[in-house]
């Protein structure tokens, strides 16, 4: 399969493979089935390589590493009739495509995407402007899930399969509590005392806090069962569903976080206000 052109926009067919090597993939016919979450690419010495993050209908997360697929962009042809096109870029000049005003174009491939932005200010050009992993989609016809050949790492673009495949995403919803005893809370001097968060999958809540008296088991213990008991008689969805880990500092807190994160291995992190006050301020701690 050949990358889309202007005048096939959006027809071409896709196929890609299953990075994670998972054995507990959901398969069918020797093809792999995800949802996908997020693409993203990187620049390797052989090309630009994107990455493709999802989950199948078992909930298995994997990672399809497709190869393949080039940056590129349009200019007038009677534009590059005049100039040299610069080094490491290929001018596909054996196929015609045209403007949505009939103008005869030149698709450029350049080395890297980012390599477009700076390419394209020598030319008049045509679709410039779209993001490398939004190209990918659209030349692919990604819209929600993607077929791959099974136990196939890296695959070919040409591969990918757009299909649809019923598996939600993996959510973390988290909610920080932080010491303001100066005021509204300053990730440079105040610390996070308490951190909540609730797993999609496992529907419960996991209570991360610190104090100094965390090391006496005696007050843990009490802790644990005076919280489960206001959680019940407060009749709190998070009752019954609910592990409290305390801590003995915020450090030790941030790293249990961080195994958490790792073992749930989330899609997608969110929360109130959480993207402009949680995580930049846990970032910053």
């Amino acid at each position: 399969m050949k990358q889309s052109s202007l005048e096939t926009f959006g027809d071409s067919g896709v196929t890609a493979p299953d990075a994670s090597g998972n054995d507990s993939a959901a398969v069918s016919d020797g093809r792999l089935r995800i949802a996908v979450n997020q693409v993203e690419y990187s620049n390797t010495a052989e090309g630009t390589v994107i990455h493709i993050f999802g989950r199948d209908e078992s909930k298995a997360a994997s990672e399809i590493v497709v190869t393949g697929f080039r940056p590129y962009f349009y200019v007038l042809r009677r534009d590059l009739d005049t100039r040299d096109i610069p080094g490491g870029c290929e001018a596909d000049t054996g196929n015609e495509y045209r403007s949505i005003r009939g103008e005869d174009l030149v698709r450029i491939y350049t080395p890297k995407p980012g390599d477009v932005k700076t390419i394209r200010e020598d030319y008049h050009h045509f679709e410039a402007d779209i993001p490398f992993a939004t190209r990918f989609m659209i030349d692919t016809g990604i819209t929600g899930g993607i077929s791959v050949p099974k136990g196939k790492n890296p695959v070919h673009f040409s591969e990918i399969e757009p299909c649809t495949v019923n598996a939600p995403a993996r959510i973390c919803f988290m909610d920080i509590e932080c010491e303001d005893c100066n005021g509204f809370p300053n990730p440079e001097s105040e610390r996070i005392n308490c951190i909540t968060a609730w797993d999609s999958f496992d529907d419960h809540y996991t209570v991360f806090y610190w104090h100094p008296d965390a090391k006496k088991e005696e007050y843990c213990s009490a802790l644990i069962k005076e919280t489960e008991k206001f959680l019940e008689e407060s009749g709190s969805a998070a009752a019954g569903r609910c592990t409290i880990r305390i801590f003995r500092s915020e450090y030790l807190l941030l790293l249990g976080l961080s195994e958490y994160i790792a073992e749930k291995d989330p899609d997608v992190l969110s929360g109130w206000n959480f993207v402009d006050f949680d995580i930049p301020y846990i970032l910053k701690r």
